[in-house]
């Protein structure tokens, strides 16, 4: 049972935030999907899992806790795991990843009577976009460059959200080069190899819908690609120069004190520098832009503590690496 998270009037945040966790609670007393699905389609999931898991040699098969994850947040979005509009996935990591497809995207934007404006960009396209903070929208600019071979090569997507009113619910642009596979197998097997426009208004429009509709706990297709490479050491080298300039230029747009913008590039750069690509410009872009200060100012904490939190998992590696190089020299000696 999904909570809503919807303000009421004259409500206070602490009223709110007690009400979330009363629905919580109740959600937590109904009975588990997963116990209650018949035995032979659980079984057609799991074979499912199985097989995608021997494909890959970065995956491992989820266990029957992830599925019962999975399971519930299909219900909690109306989603239909045999339909291909949400599914799972795990890594030799141990990260749980819960998919939702194109088609599972659209179809929640439609049950809240969203409409979904996207175009990929080429790099012979007239595009720009300007922020008007004032009324919190964007005004987008784009003349289309002729037919595809003129057009040239593409270099990214936007996709633009608006109620039935008209108002923005949300504006995502998403540069290619953040969310396209490096060469090698996985772009080649991944729908990004053959698929790279409808993947990359895939990427877009999975960000816009998230900031106009609750789709916490999901993944866009094709973002797994690029986590199994991080995860097998193929991708997420140091950050570009480009990659910089990006994260700094939403930055800059960010509608807070210029100190506080300070703190926010010092602590995004030193989570890059921990790990690479852990906070790239289109996250920055996404989480970033339509927050207010004291938003602003939860996300500089959550930084700082995704940062802690790496290099406390990376000093146990260390730890634990070493603890087994001194046993293998006890071993050998």
């Amino acid at each position: 049972m999904a909570s809503d998270s919807t303000a009421r009037d004259g409500e206070t945040a602490e009223e709110r935030e007690q009400r979330d966790l009363s629905a919580g609670e109740l959600a937590l007393a109904q009975p588990l999907i997963y116990d209650q699905m018949d035995a032979n389609r659980l079984a057609v999931i799991k074979d499912q899992l199985i097989q995608a898991a021997e494909r890959s040699q970065n995956l491992i098969v989820p266990t029957d806790q992830d599925i019962a994850v999975g399971l519930e947040l299909a219900a909690r979005y109306e989603l239909d795991f045999f339909a291909n509009e949400i599914w799972i996935t795990k890594t030799r990591r141990g990260q749980l990843m819960i998919m939702v497809g194109r088609d599972g995207l659209r179809k929640v934007a439609r049950r809240n009577g969203l409409r979904i404006f996207s175009d990929v960009v080429r790099e012979n396209d007239t595009f720009g976009y300007r922020w008007d903070f004032e009324k919190m929208r964007v005004a987008i600019n784009h003349e289309v460059a002729g037919a595809k071979h003129e057009r040239g090569e593409l270099i990214g997507a936007w996709c633009l959200v608006l109620a039935a009113d008209g108002t923005q619910q949300g504006f995502f642009f998403a540069p290619l080069d953040e969310y396209k596979p490096e060469p090698g197998p996985k772009l080649t097997y991944s729908p990004w190899g053959t698929q790279e426009s409808v993947m990359a208004l895939t990427a877009a429009e999975r960000n816009a819908l998230r900031q106009a509709t609750p789709l916490s706990g999901l993944l866009g297709e094709g973002e797994m690609d690029l986590n199994e490479q991080v995860a097998a050491g193929e991708a997420g080298g140091a950050l570009s120069a480009a990659g910089i300039e990006a994260i700094n230029a939403v930055l800059d747009k960010v509608a807070c004190p210029e100190d506080v913008r300070d703190e926010l590039r010092e602590a995004i750069m030193a989570l890059n520098a921990l790990e690479p690509n852990a906070y790239g410009a289109a996250r920055a872009q996404m989480t970033l832009l339509h927050q207010d200060e004291e938003g602003i100012m939860r996300e500089l904490r959550y930084i700082r503590e995704e940062r802690e939190r790496i290099q406390a998992e990376q000093a146990e590696a260390a730890r634990i690496a070493e603890e087994e190089v001194t046993e293998a020299e006890v071993v050998g000696s």
